[in-house]
């Protein structure tokens, strides 16, 4: 299942500058960590 999430110009910023933070490359990498972090039990 695949879902889209727009993200205003600031809030992208932010999140690409912790997505780098964390030694992922884009903004989909961290939020994808996030997401199987979240999932688990």
């Amino acid at each position: 299942m695949s879902q889209t999430l727009t993200i205003p110009d600031t809030p992208s910023a932010h999140l690409e500058q912790i997505a780098h933070m964390h030694g992922f490359a884009r903004i989909d990498q961290l939020l994808e960590e996030w997401q199987a972090f979240v999932a688990q039990p």
